[in-house]
């Protein structure tokens, strides 16, 4: 059994119908899309997916109330409930090609999380993002330390990994990022799929967008997501301790980089820096939080 798995939430209906055409026109059409929630009504999801031939699916309600980290594990959780064995990662905001469900999921059952390129548009032609940062076949923890290669957008997984994947500390606000560094470190190396299965779509809603230089916004958002991220890990137990001590030097490491930065000038420096750092490629995401002794900068 196989599920497709997305989140729609208020905002997104100006990229639902290309979504579902995009989805509608898979080669391998025996999947049930499992659409979690946010706040879209069933019936106008449904009324949607019914007009494009697409007759398996279910809707789930989260609570409104509750964060994205909770909102993705209910998601993720009544996946694993109705019995799925493969979940096909994917964002409503972006588009796929033909046979990406059918690629990954002939993948699965080598590895347990597998990835595909993606294709993003910058500088006036497309790249593909994770073939211009030479992605090895198999991706380990340590390429996952600073910066996030697996986006819902281009994943996929084995439903078994979830269990130690959970709980998702209510903080988190990179899901996607969290369960691929788990994942890597309990399940082993990650498959990378060199196929561009994936058009990333950048727009205004987007957390971080791909190959438009840095901001001060971005930056300060990064070091969140980071912050979070790396307190999240070092405080799970499930993990070994020896990743759990790296977890900690990189969480003082992005605290110091925060103190630093809330200097306006600094800050001012910084971003010119790390633009000038990235310049010529398209950085992954949170890539452009980068540490100072890469930069070979002082503040």
């Amino acid at each position: 059994m196989l599920c497709v798995f997305v989140a729609v939430y208020p905002g997104c209906e100006a990229f639902l119908d290309e979504y579902i055409a995009s989805i509608s026109k898979q080669s391998r059409r025996d999947f049930t899309l499992l659409v979690a929630s946010d706040g879209l009504e069933d019936c106008f999801i449904g009324e949607k997916l019914e007009k494009a031939n697409i007759k398996e699916y279910v809707v789930l309600q989260a609570n409104r109330d509750s964060t994205i980290a909770q909102k993705r594990e209910y998601g993720f959780s009544q996946a694993v409930e109705r019995g799925f064995k493969e979940i096909i990662l994917s964002d409503v905001d972006d588009l796929y090609s033909g046979k990406r469900i059918e690629v990954l999921s002939s993948r699965l059952g080598r590895k347990k999380f597998v990835i595909n390129d993606l294709l993003v548009e910058a500088g006036g032609r497309e790249h593909r993002v994770l073939d211009e940062n030479r992605t090895p076949t198999y991706i380990s923890f340590e390429s996952l330390m600073r910066a996030n290669l697996a986006g819902f957008g281009n994943s996929a997984i084995e439903p078994g990994i979830l269990h130690d994947v959970f709980p998702i500390p209510q903080d988190i606000i990179a899901v996607d990022w969290w369960m691929a560094t788990v994942s890597s470190i309990l399940h082993g190396d990650i498959e990378f799929i060199n196929q561009p299965l994936t058009r990333y779509r950048q727009h205004s809603r987007n957390i971080i967008g791909m190959g438009k230089g840095t901001s001060k916004e971005r930056i300060k958002t990064g070091l969140r997501v980071k912050e979070a991220h790396y307190r999240g890990l070092e405080g799970n137990r499930k993990l070994p301790k020896a990743y759990r001590s790296v977890f900690k030097d990189l969480k003082r490491e992005t605290e110091e980089l925060e103190e630093k930065l809330t200097d306006p000038e600094k800050m001012e420096r910084y971003v010119q820096e790390v633009n000038e750092y990235l310049k010529g490629r398209i950085p992954l995401w949170w890539e452009d939080v980068v540490p100072l002794h890469y930069l070979g900068a002082r503040l």
